[in-house]
């Protein structure tokens, strides 16, 4: 048995074969979930690289496979990491049965999250670019199933990802070059700007940022929050995995420069527009811009603490991202997801409200959530650069928490009470775990610390010895 086998060949080959009785959805659901539980647990238990005993059996995990002619390499460092998204996948697989998600989701989901699991495995990684296209082309169809409107935002998606994933595999060929001569400056500085590129269209960079948007207000909130929060992981995981691999692109320094200056542009930019948004989804899609922003600031910084508060701020993202796509996609079965339409939402649904309120504070880093002290260390970080570096930080924070309190003060408009339904049974249960969880983070910061610090040491260049 090997590690690649368990983690990325059977979830997929099972999500693929779901989909053929995907009419069965509460069958589907427990056997998914069941699934995600136990590949999650094996992470958690028995280490890569050793010998499994059963009876008078022994069975023999190795690390590696050849798959479709490629090396898939999942090392025993990766395995905090493989425990946590299959968790988490299991989490957004039983709240789809609570959020009455399409029949599609399940598998696709399953699907996806395997197919991250080769991203991390790809050896060499390039080819993790592929995997990404892949699983941005099998998420299609259910983006288009439940599409509002003619879609326009949808083939965008679908565009830029294509574009950039022709970059980055452009970029990567010339890597080759690079290798046998990085004394070549032009070389080295077209391949760069290649790389940066493909990730200009993935992450929702200035001027190509507003795909996100337009994909979160026309498709489904909760299978877009799960398909945003993963692509948009990956993305990120990827350009880490290039600056841990490549000596010479750690050694070039207007890489970085470019990276702490784009990275304070898409931090303002998305903080203005998330707070003039008029769109419940289309607020939660400027503030995933401004987050990418704050990443790619950490990325520029280049030090192994900042690298230590971008992979602890990921983990925050997600189960945040998790809380609002739930949230969101209650609400959109009787609205428009209009900020006009919620006002008065707390005397209806007080528990959706929290959800979100909860969400949006632990990613913009309001006192007391759990993304305050990482937020705190970022600036202090950006100060260290310059003031105005540290002032714009500060700026960028600020905006997103005036744009919590306006989804507060509109949430909590005693004058209007919208005729919305009661949340089900079910839907309060799954809603206090995701607010629990998020506060809990608050009050135990540790809750998550092995997951991040098993994940780094993934990252030779970066890891804390």
């Amino acid at each position: 048995m090997s590690a690649p086998v368990l983690w990325f060949v059977i979830p997929f080959c099972w999500g693929g074969f779901a989909l053929l009785f995907s009419e069965k959805q509460k069958l589907v659901t427990a056997i998914s979930s069941a699934l995600c539980l136990f590949l999650a647990f094996i992470a958690l238990t028995i280490p890569i690289n050793s010998m499994i005993i059963i009876g008078n059996t022994s069975i023999i995990f190795i690390s590696s496979e050849e798959i479709l002619g490629r090396s898939m390499v999942l090392e025993r460092s990766a395995q905090p990491m493989l425990a946590f998204f299959y968790l988490f996948t299991a989490v957004w697989v039983l709240g789809s049965s609570a959020a009455h998600v399409h029949r599609l989701f399940v598998p696709i989901a399953l699907m996806d999250t395997a197919l991250m699991m080769g991203v991390m495995a790809a050896k060499p990684f390039i080819f993790g670019v592929f995997l990404v296209q892949f699983l941005v082309l099998i998420t299609m169809p259910l983006f288009w199933t439940l599409r509002k409107g003619e879609g326009v935002g949808i083939l965008r998606f679908l565009v830029f990802q294509i574009f950039g994933m022709l970059f980055l595999a452009i970029g990567g060929w010339l890597t080759a070059s690079v290798e046998i001569n990085p004394a070549d400056s032009f070389l080295v500085t077209r391949a760069v700007i290649l790389f940066f590129l493909g990730f200009v269209f993935w992450l929702a960079i200035f001027p190509f940022h507003d795909w996100i948007a337009m994909v979160m207000e026309e498709t489904c909130p909760y299978v877009a929050g799960f398909v945003v929060n993963l692509l948009q992981f990956s993305s990120l995981f990827i350009m880490l995995t290039f600056l841990n691999t490549y000596v010479w692109m750690r050694s070039f320094e207007p890489l970085f420069t470019a990276l702490r200056l784009v990275g304070i542009l898409m931090l303002l930019i998305g903080g203005v527009f998330a707070f003039f948004q008029d769109s419940l989804q289309r607020t939660q899609a400027f503030s995933i811009v401004a987050e990418n922003g704050f990443a790619l600031f950490l990325l520029g910084v280049n030090t192994q603490p900042s690298i230590r508060i971008f992979l602890s701020f990921l983990f925050i993202r997600i189960l945040a991202g998790l809380a609002w796509a739930f949230g969101a996609k209650i609400l959109s079965w009787e609205s428009d997801l209009a900020l006009s339409d919620l006002r008065g939402l707390m005397r209806q649904k007080p528990f959706v409200g929290i959800a979100l309120l909860v969400s949006f504070f632990s990613v913009a880093g309001l006192p007391l959530f759990a993304g305050f002290p990482l937020k705190v260390a970022m600036i202090a970080l950006g100060f260290g650069q310059s003031s105005l570096i540290g002032l714009s930080i500060a700026l960028g924070c600020w905006l997103l928490i005036f744009t919590g309190f306006k989804l507060m003060i509109i949430f909590l408009d005693p004058n209007q009470a919208p005729s919305f339904s009661k949340e089900s049974f079910w839907q309060t249960i799954f809603l206090i775990l995701m607010i629990v969880l998020l506060v809990g983070m608050t009050i135990v910061p540790d809750l998550f610390d092995g997951f991040v610090q098993g994940f780094q040491s993934q990252f030779s260049a970066y890891a804390i010895h």
